[in-house]
């Protein structure tokens, strides 16, 4: 009985906020402010990339120093926001744990797209651009 007692206390301490629970898993169930939140930081990055891709394969879409002035800003803002805002839910234990871990992929995703736009804008400033 003790023990049961005790499962039942550690379980409300992890999960102290106000949150509909699973009968199958005995976790906190993804609402859909939560599942929004999780695509939100999965395609911030990757439609970043591809304004970043679009915006320096040619001159179809915007001129070269439009694409090194406005769009590179830009895509490194948005995915340091998504990687704070990656950090900011992980450190916090906010949100269900299968959240946190949509989010830990939209960060990965932002970090890659981070270090291309660091590379490329290293690279355009060793060329003079």
């Amino acid at each position: 009985m003790s023990v049961e007692r005790n499962q039942a206390a550690a379980f409300s301490q992890s999960y102290s906020y106000d949150e509909p629970i699973s009968m199958l898993t005995n976790r906190p169930v993804m609402r859909p402010a939560h599942w929004a939140v999780a695509f939100a930081g999965i395609i911030v990055p990757i439609l970043s990339a591809a304004f970043l891709i679009a915006a320096l394969s040619g001159p179809l879409f915007v001129s070269f120093p439009t694409a090194t002035l406005v769009v590179m800003p830009a895509v490194f803002g948005l995915n340091v926001a998504n990687l704070l805002g990656f950090v900011w839910a992980s450190r916090g234990h906010r949100g269900p744990e299968r959240l946190r871990n949509f989010l830990s992929i939209g960060a990965v995703f932002s970090g890659i797209c981070l270090s291309v736009v660091v590379v490329l804008a290293s690279m355009f400033s060793m060329l003079g651009g």
